[in-house]
């Protein structure tokens, strides 16, 4: 994954959204354990990121990590409601 879009991701900068405009292919990179910006930045807890990436592209939603998970599996696996 870009190193920017990574950082974008986790930080909540909407700098996503420019990267995208330059490069649209930007946005189906992964980190080494196979997650996209969506993933992290639903790790990261940052709603705008997550519309910001699914609005740029949809197939974001269904792109599983290396753990097997979608994105909204990551969300809801860390999102401590249990």
């Amino acid at each position: 994954m870009d190193s920017l879009l990574l950082k974008a991701a986790t930080t909540g900068d909407a700098i996503m959204h420019k990267l995208a405009m330059h490069d649209p292919g930007v946005l189906l990179g992964t980190t080494p354990q196979g997650n996209t910006c969506l993933h992290t930045a639903c790790i990261h807890g940052h709603d705008r990121s997550c519309k910001d990436a699914l609005a740029l592209n949809k197939s974001l939603l269904t792109t599983v990590n290396l753990q097997g998970e979608t994105p909204l599996l990551t969300a809801v696996i860390r999102a401590d409601i249990f």
